[in-house]
């Protein structure tokens, strides 16, 4: 059967619409900017730790460089013995060329814990536990280590107020051969410096790498938003021919329905209810009523012809007007002995998508209530309201189970096509259909639609 839903005519955009190129365009740039944040934030914490590292790894080269250039040729036996003699010489060498705003603490540990030399003189001949990564560097003889230095241990009580501090520590070795743990402190200001001139080499090239990538790609966004935009506007012209040729086509139907066969049979019933005039007028009753049976016939179906018009070309209900074709479609439950209420309110006249939606689900209706109803009295009542036009159907036929009984608005049975297709047809137009049955109790059918 036709689809008798209303449709405006499409106006084909212009080829390319500027307009919605550049909203693409916009969308993508927007797209690609939030990417390039988030990736650029996952790049930046990735390049902080890469800096971390090497400002970490300068810290430990330093420790490394200061052990072999000045700690171990100035190792004597005497130092690690301990005499004060030895110990005031490398004081001042330790205080002359190794301490600076960066390396803070010096100290040197025998394998036993006992502090041997630190330039916090206090600590000097202390024991104190050596941690088991400590051992394992002097076990191993290296490498050097670099770790962040646990301040509310003992041996680190006089380091506080320099905030946190990096210790590295590797070995040394006496004359004698025995192992020493030599250990400086520097401050994480150091590491920070170092970090933030790695971060600085890191960042243009991240960055900038990220951002001539995307003005890269906005030419070719460019390119694809207007070729899918020259596609969409072609297939919207060819659905606007297919609308066009399907209205015009439609059209030539119900104009040669209208006027010939609906016309011709609309004669012919008048004619016949004459002759059935004239046979009643010479007693021949018979004959007059059954030529008044079939004039009757007729008129019945020019009406179903109407409606099929207004189903065809839907513009005709503005001509005829939504009372009269609801009239001609609930005229064949009159025919069928079903008492009909037809009530249609005088108000505006609606919206020709509105007219439509209202004549589809009377036609339904009305075709379930012939069908499948078995009711003897139907009432349609049609109200117009500021907001909203609503339509109702009602009739004390047989009814039938709802699928959840419980929620009856906009629930329709299963296998039941037409419901379920008028109720999409109703929801295209903004309305609700809404269906309140029960087996025995009838059947309401309500659609609202808001103008």
């Amino acid at each position: 059967m036709p689809d008798g839903t209303s449709r405006a005519p499409v106006a084909p955009p212009s080829d390319p619409p500027r307009t919605v190129v550049r909203q693409a365009l916009t969308r993508f740039v927007a797209a690609g900017a939030v990417a390039l944040v988030l990736v650029g934030v996952g790049a930046w914490f990735a390049a902080d730790r890469a800096a971390e590292g090497e400002a970490v790894e300068d810290a430990r080269q330093r420790t490394v460089t200061l052990a072999a250039a000045l700690v171990q040729p100035e190792l004597t036996q005497a130092l690690a013995d301990g005499e004060p003699a030895a110990l005031a010489a490398f004081d001042r060498l330790v205080r002359e060329r190794v301490l600076s705003d960066d390396v803070v603490r010096v100290k040197l540990w025998r394998p036993d814990g006992t502090i041997v030399y630190s330039d916090e003189r206090r600590l000097e001949g202390l024991r104190f536990p050596l941690d088991p990564e400590e051992l394992e560097v002097l076990r191993a003889g290296g490498p050097a280590v670099a770790e962040p230095s646990d301040l509310s241990r003992p041996e680190n009580r006089f380091d506080g107020g320099r905030g946190d501090l990096l210790e590295v520590y590797l070995p040394v070795w006496a004359p004698d051969g025995s192992v020493m743990l030599f250990e400086t402190y520097q401050t994480r200001t150091a590491v920070a410096v170092r970090e933030r001139a790695v971060l600085t080499e890191f960042a243009p090239l991240i960055l900038g790498g990220l951002a001539l990538l995307l003005l890269a790609l906005v030419p070719v966004a460019w390119s694809l938003a207007r070729g899918l935009d020259r596609a969409r506007a072609d297939r919207v012209r060819l659905l606007q021919h297919a609308l066009d040729a399907s209205t015009t086509e439609r059209r030539r139907i119900a104009a040669h329905l209208h006027d010939g066969v609906v016309q011709s049979l609309a004669g012919s019933s008048y004619a016949l209810s004459g002759v059935a005039d004239k046979l009643a007028q010479t007693d021949q009753l018979w004959a007059a009523g059954i030529v008044r049976s079939a004039a009757t016939e007729l008129r019945q179906s020019v009406r179903g012809l109407r409606s099929l018009l207004v189903e065809i070309y839907p513009p005709g209900l503005r001509r005829a007007g939504l009372g009269h074709a609801l009239s001609d479609l609930t005229a064949q439950l009159s025919s069928r002995g079903i008492a009909v209420t037809l009530d249609v309110d005088d108000a505006p006249e609606l919206p020709e998508a509105v007219q439509t939606a209202m004549f589809r689900v009377t036609q339904e209706a009305v075709r379930n209530i012939v069908t499948h109803a078995g009711a003897s009295a139907v009432t349609v009542a049609l109200r117009t309201e500021a907001r909203a036009a609503t339509l109702e159907i009602a009739d004390d036929g047989r009814g039938f189970v709802l699928p959840d009984p419980a929620h009856p608005s906009s629930a329709t049975p299963p296998n039941h096509l037409g419901l379920a297709l008028l109720e999409d047809a109703v929801a295209e137009v903004g309305g609700r259909l809404t269906v309140v049955t029960s087996p025995g109790a009838g059947t309401s059918l309500t659609a609202r639609i808001p103008l």
